[in-house]
């Protein structure tokens, strides 16, 4: 799974249960944001060279990715 459309506003916005982005700088976010979609490139490259699947939250919105890679995972549907 990665998210490969993550921005630093979508950082800056996030309410979860560990939120990193406190503090940090528009210019620290638009980085963390950034390294987040190239390491997002780089598992759906390895995924693809592997033949396995792989899941963009942001293609599926976070509940639907979800139950999308537990179907793969586990071969349901």
């Amino acid at each position: 799974m990665g998210l490969g459309s993550f921005s630093g506003e979508d950082l800056a916005g996030y309410r979860g249960p560990k939120p990193q982005h406190r503090g940090a700088s528009p210019a620290e976010l638009r980085e963390a944001a950034a390294w987040i979609r190239r390491r997002s490139k780089q598992l759906r490259d390895e995924c693809g060279e592997a033949g396995v699947p792989y899941v963009d939250v942001g293609e599926f919105g976070f509940e639907a990715a979800i139950l999308e890679a537990q179907r793969l995972l586990l071969g349901r549907g």
